[in-house]
């Protein structure tokens, strides 16, 4: 209960700063525009790629959908948190730091997260992968954030985290399926997207909601989201052992 209460009034709060919240979606937006007129002019001069303009729109909006209903900005937050020193109030609050910040990121996500699974219902008429899609977008949410937040941790061992931050931003556009959809990829390069949890956070969940992966492969995005939850809390009992809050 505790959790949802604290969902509860960040989203309250989130809409105190409608602004930031506008912007970031008219960010996202641009992105997904200018990612569309480059695999536009792109495919008109290639026929080795096996999407026609409208799958591929159709594949950069899911992308874009997803993108509104993940982003965080969990990795400042949390960085700034421990080489401030202000970490010393949060960690005496009578919830857990990580349990803090995932209901954060998730109060801002509670409009686009149902605006998201209605549009999956209207476009794609399959009321069964919808919510599978739904649901795949969710732990979506919770991976990327718990990667996110991993990366915020590592500012008890570093200054800064802008390079890790920027190399994980790198690795979600090539490996996550964000610049282009993997299966126009070689084999090797799909075999080693696997491997990672990249294509569980923006591919994987649109394969499911255009048909063209099973559900199941949910159970491997639960794998994931479990097993940086743990990752996470070992780094985070490590860090602060070592943490002295005497700030900048």
């Amino acid at each position: 209960m505790k959790f949802f209460l604290l969902v509860k009034l960040y989203f309250q709060r989130t809409f105190v700063f409608r602004l930031n919240f506008v912007m970031s979606s008219v960010s996202t937006l641009l992105s997904f525009l200018f990612t569309i007129m480059f695999w536009y002019c792109a495919m008109q001069n290639s026929s080795s790629i096996q999407y026609s303009i409208k799958t591929m729109i159709i594949y950069f909006f899911i992308v874009m959908l997803i993108g509104l209903c993940i982003q965080t900005d969990v990795t400042n937050k949390v960085s700034w948190e421990i080489y401030s020193g202000n970490l010393s109030s949060e960690i005496l609050k009578p919830v857990s730091y990580n349990m803090l910040n995932l209901a954060q990121t998730m109060s801002t996500k509670v409009i686009l997260f149902f605006v998201l699974t209605a549009l999956s219902a209207v476009l794609f008429f399959i009321p069964d992968y919808s919510s599978f899609f739904s649901l795949s977008v969710l732990i979506s949410l919770i991976i990327n954030y718990e990667m996110c937040y991993l990366i915020g941790l590592l500012a008890f061992w570093t200054n800064t985290v802008w390079g890790i931050t920027m190399i994980n931003s790198v690795f979600m556009n090539v490996f996550g399926g964000k610049f282009f959809p993997i299966s126009i990829a070689g084999d090797t390069f799909q075999f080693v997207c696997k491997l990672l949890p990249y294509q569980y956070i923006y591919y994987v969940p649109t394969q499911i909601l255009e048909y063209k992966l099973e559900p199941k492969v949910i159970l491997v995005q639960i794998f994931y989201m479990v097993f940086l939850y743990y990752l996470t809390n070992i780094v985070y009992k490590l860090g602060t052992k070592r943490f002295e809050a005497t700030g900048m």
